[in-house]
């Protein structure tokens, strides 16, 4: 299996997936865990799929066995503020990654050490040449914390569902934990990730920001490059790529971004092809208001943009919200904009 693949590697390692013997075209029913800076190399995604369907039920019980034994093991660390289930999803049984659970590859690191991705011996740990079918909760690929470095490219990405961006996710739009005595979003610590040539197609979010690709904080210095991102949807915000809370540095270019679509009856959803947001604030400032940490700087350059829609909402191509907060008034700058 490509689980056994990863458990027996070194950090570092390269680990080859082909066809299965006899055959030209391979469905590995697996729902994979790299827990190591490994390069998870495909042989081509039309040669390779991960199915991540949830069947049969024994799939995902052994899921969470092997997670729970991996973080009680401290072979992955929890990010702060992860160490209790987000509200809503106790009933899941899950108490450990609730909204990434199922996901056809999940990601998680050591924060420091000699396996964590950001060692520089281990830099460029990568999923390539894969198609990912099938997930339901956790998305197509999920990216946890701690996995700096990391490329994800020339895979398929295609009919994917998840609880916070159905395609590809990176970090957690909701998790909160405290600095001192004052409320922050938590850092996921993805910094310098890489995303590029993939075909991210008829992915489902139900919420956070992004149904076929999605930035939380702390993807600093992320780069989206050369992807054809189509027909995804969310009933957050962000039908084609969403970008949520505090990421410096970021670029998004020469993409296809094409007939994505963010919809709910809750309330307007904007940003059918791309939404670029900073975070609700969560500590009142000296006049009472909640300011935003803002989204961070981000470069978007040389994109096709075409026939997205943003529902109720604003923005059918792109949405900016709250760029500017925390992060600007920060600078000291004389004349600041939000």
């Amino acid at each position: 299996t490509i689980q056994g693949a990863i458990d027996a590697a070194g950090a570092g390692d390269i680990i080859l997936v082909g066809p299965k013997v006899g055959e030209t075209q391979s469905q590995y029913d697996e729902l994979v865990i790299m827990w190591k800076p490994v390069r998870l190399q495909g042989w081509g995604a039309g040669a390779v799929t991960i199915n991540a369907r949830q069947v049969p039920t024994e799939k995902i019980a052994n899921w969470r066995t092997k997670v729970n034994q991996l973080v009680a093991g401290g072979l992955i660390d929890l990010l702060p503020g992860q160490e209790v289930a987000p509200g809503g999803f106790v009933a899941l049984g899950a108490a450990l990654f609730p909204t990434e659970e199922g996901a056809g590859i999940f990601v998680a690191g050591k924060s420091s050490g000699n396996n964590s991705f950001g060692n520089p011996q281990n830099r460029g740990a990568r999923i390539d040449g894969f198609s990912i079918v099938g997930a339901s909760q956790g998305g197509g690929i999920a990216v946890n914390g701690y996995a700096q470095y990391l490329e994800i490219g020339n895979n398929r990405i295609i009919g994917n569902a998840g609880a916070f961006g159905g395609g590809i996710r990176v970090g957690h739009p909701q998790l909160i934990t405290q600095q001192g005595n004052t409320d922050i979003y938590t850092d996921a610590v993805n910094d310098f990730v890489r995303v590029h040539h993939n075909h991210i197609a008829r992915n489902g979010g139900r919420g956070g920001a992004g149904g076929g690709l999605s930035l939380h904080t702390g993807a600093d210095e992320y780069t989206v490059e050369q992807n054809w991102i189509c027909g995804n949807f969310s009933s957050g915000s962000g039908g084609g790529i969403g970008h949520l809370g505090l990421s410096d540095d970021g670029v998004i270019e020469d993409n296809m971004i094409l007939f994505n679509e963010s919809f709910a009856q809750a309330g307007p959803r904007s940003g059918g092809g791309i939404f670029i947001a900073g975070q609700t604030g969560l500590v009142p400032d000296n006049a009472g208001l909640l300011l935003s940490p803002g989204s961070g700087t981000v470069t978007v350059d040389s994109n096709l943009i075409r026939g997205n829609l943003a529902g109720a909402g604003d923005g059918g191509g792109i949405q900016l919200l709250s760029v500017n907060g925390e992060d600007a008034t920060g600078n000291n700058c004389n004349q600041c904009y939000s």
